[in-house]
């Protein structure tokens, strides 16, 4: 593995997070890098860890498993951020530590009834969720609608087992950034209107990846998803 160009590709990645939060008056300590981890096997994300990196990414459980296993001495935090099914929420909830792809009523009850039984065998903390949410309306995306956040914003507000961290969503791949601009925006502007019409804050905004998240942070996400960006030259 060439330690050099990762080391080179990450510390360009927090130079660009500084430049968009200067440019936005932000402050860049309160961005979280998530780095998606799908594409490189254990030795890369421990290389990452040793130059400062917590914070890993996975969309599937079964790739993402043998991973978590061989790095469990390290203090990782995992994000499971693909399109999660019913049926391995038990699985998701053993091995990650937040889910960023929360998008039907379905997976929030057996989210609940998962997390329920698990308290029953040991202290557990409410469990850190977003709402993933499609705004820009395509087909191929998952997500929410917009007009139905707020009732599953509702349940996710009702179980003391949930943490409602805030929204997630994809953005359109575009070959101008500037394009999706409007997405972003759309969703911290519904990211307000949750706060305001339920009663509740929702601190954190998980949109942006490689081909876009300095506009992302421009308009106000806290999460970015990095994966193409820090592996160039290395896959």
């Amino acid at each position: 593995m060439k330690e050099g160009i990762l080391a080179a590709n990450f510390n360009s990645i927090q130079s660009q997070i500084d430049q968009a939060c200067h440019a936005s008056g932000r402050a860049s300590d309160e961005i979280r890098l998530i780095a998606v981890s799908k594409y490189v096997e254990a030795p890369v994300i421990e290389a990452l860890y040793h130059l400062g990196q917590k914070d890993f990414g996975e969309n599937r459980i079964q790739i993402a498993s043998p991973k978590i296993n061989a790095l469990q001495t390290l203090p990782l935090c995992w994000h499971f951020i693909g399109h999660l099914q019913t049926n391995k929420v038990r699985q998701v909830i053993e091995s990650f530590h937040v889910i960023h792809s929360i998008d039907r009523e379905s997976l929030i009850l057996e989210l609940i009834r998962q997390l329920a039984r698990k308290a029953e065998h040991e202290p557990c903390k409410p469990f850190p969720v977003f709402l993933q949410v499609n705004i820009s309306g395509e087909a191929s995306k998952s997500g929410v609608e917009p007009g139905q956040a707020e009732k599953l914003g509702q349940m996710l507000i009702q179980s003391p087992l949930l943490d409602w961290a805030g929204l997630m969503t994809l953005a359109p791949e575009v070959e101008d950034p500037g394009e999706v601009r409007p997405v972003f925006r759309n969703l911290r502007l519904l990211r307000d209107q949750l706060e305001s019409r339920l009663g509740v804050r929702l601190p954190r905004l998980s949109m942006g990846m490689s081909q876009d998240f300095q506009v992302a942070l421009m308009e106000g996400a806290t999460d970015i998803r990095i994966g193409s960006a820090l592996y160039r030259g290395l896959i």
